[in-house]
């Protein structure tokens, strides 16, 4: 792991620590002296104060603290600048601060749970210890002083800490109103240098093809150093397909294992992309890793593996490829090929406007757990409903290596979207894995959020973002398609 983008933000990081801290600190502190008033008034105050605290802690423990900072924020912080003097006075330049905001906000939500707290508390006190003190002609004040409040505090205290922790762990939403704080900071990291995630090679056609990745790029405030762009002939953009699936052996050492690449069965030129591999290898990108050419065609996105011996993959796809053998021989191939135990087949599925005679990666997923993510169709009336009504029940009847079934996660079905009257195949199984997290494509579809909320919960984790596809689909693949991923160790 690099971390040489410390030294550069350190002092921010600093920064970052204390505006967390000060936040916890005054929030706990004020609150907890707000929190006493509340819950006395709501124990032993006159009627009128008694239904006022109750109201208040009601209503800041049932709403959501993030609503509450942003109707300080965003509500009474527009109609401060109108009030007469202040931005005058010494005050405006704490006033009109996010961190203002931020503080007063979490201080009144945590004087409304620790009020119930205490509250609990100063009930539980026993009351013979309350008449004693009586007993001995304290007056009210100090007995609150010196018994009541003292022994409900040491009753609540493990409540207390527990609250302590939950307070700094809701710090972060202070960074929606440009609170520096820690998350904040964590997040311009992560903008900055992209070092949550991994570093990226690039292939272009030639010197014009990079000069504009990397103008784009630079525009998108990417970290260039961390991109490296190899100049090699391609047909098509599709590395799924004919990059390298990469085997590490148990010593260690890496296999780049090449299999035929053919077009998708002879629908595209492939001559180049065929090459690919081995001219990434004659680049010395992959250093002293072995190359292992395989004289059948296959590609990346046709199969799904689990990391753990197991390939799913479809026979509509192979079948395809390979009319001329059996399911026994292809999933013989499969084995020796990819060191795998075993092969599971898909007889069902497929998405209209997909070229790949039903690639795998654009179906069923293997997440982590023994899960499995899948392309479902909701809409009776779709033509693909029947179909993957039935790749649904084929998942269902699969069993993992120890023999459970596996826990299935249905996607939901995008409308159809058409381009020339060819409808274009919009999967949100086509997502893709990276360090840290999980990027799902987006088709500016109202299933899209839902899509990315069941692939994060499959995924648990690891950040969910979404990235807009459609120029990806347009050319008939998506996000997954477009990408290999290569292991930690190879380059």
């Amino acid at each position: 792991m690099d971390f040489s983008w410390i030294s550069a933000y350190w002092p921010l990081i600093v920064a970052g620590a204390l505006h967390t801290l000060l936040l916890l600190v005054i929030s706990v502190g004020l609150g907890f002296i707000l929190a006493i008033g509340l819950a006395l008034a709501q124990v032993d105050g006159p009627g009128w104060l008694k239904w006022f605290a109750k109201g208040y802690c009601t209503c800041l423990r049932g709403t959501p603290l993030l609503i509450q900072l942003w109707l300080l924020y965003y509500g009474v912080g527009s109609l401060l600048p109108t009030v007469p003097g202040l931005r005058a006075s010494f005050l405006w330049p704490i006033v009109r601060e996010g961190f203002f905001f931020a503080a007063v906000s979490f201080t009144l939500n945590y004087a409304a749970y620790e009020a119930e707290v205490l509250r609990g508390a100063l009930l539980a006190v026993p009351k013979g210890e309350l008449e004693a003190g009586r007993s001995f002609g304290m007056s009210r004040w100090t007995l609150l002083r010196r018994i009541w409040l003292p022994r409900a505090i040491r009753i609540a205290l493990p409540t207390i800490g527990g609250e302590v922790v939950l307070q700094l762990k809701a710090t972060p939403i202070a960074f929606t109103v440009t609170v520096m704080e820690l998350y904040a900071v964590a997040y311009k990291v992560r903008q900055d240098t992209l070092l949550v995630y991994e570093p990226l090679i690039v292939v272009v056609a030639d010197s014009a093809v990079r000069a504009r990745a990397e103008g784009l790029l630079r525009q998108a405030g990417a970290d260039l150093a961390r991109i490296r762009f190899v100049e090699l002939p391609y047909d098509d953009t599709w590395l799924r397909d004919s990059g390298p699936i990469t085997l590490k052996a148990a010593d260690g050492g890496f296999q780049l294992t090449d299999f035929r690449f053919t077009g998708w069965g002879g629908k595209f030129g492939a001559e180049q992309d065929d090459a690919l591999i081995a001219g990434l290898v004659g680049a010395g990108v992959f250093g002293q890793a072995a190359h292992k050419r395989i004289d059948w065609a296959l590609e990346g996105g046709g199969i799904e593996s689990d990391g753990a011996g197991t390939i799913l993959t479809t026979w509509r796809c192979l079948a395809q490829r390979h009319p001329e053998q059996s399911r026994a021989q292809m999933s013989a191939i499969l084995r020796d090929g990819l060191y795998a135990q075993r092969v599971l087949w898909l007889d069902y599925g497929y998405l209209e406007g997909d070229d790949t005679d039903a690639h795998i990666d654009t179906l069923a997923r293997f997440a982590p757990g023994g899960r499995i993510v899948y392309q479902a169709c909701d809409d009776a009336d779709d033509p693909h409903h029947e179909e993957l009504r039935r790749m649904g029940e084929e998942l269902a009847a699969l069993r993992s290596a120890d023999g459970h079934p596996y826990t299935l996660y249905p996607l939901p079905w995008a409308r159809p979207i058409i381009d020339e009257g060819r409808r274009l195949a919009a999967s949100y199984a086509n997502y893709l894995i990276v360090n840290g997290a999980v990027l799902v494509p987006a088709y500016g579809d109202p299933a899209d959020d839902e899509a990315a909320r069941i692939i994060g919960s499959a995924h648990p984790g690891r950040e969910v973002l979404q990235v807009p596809c459609r120029p990806l689909i347009w050319q008939n693949g998506s996000l997954h398609c477009i990408t290999m991923q290569l292991p930690a160790g190879l380059l």
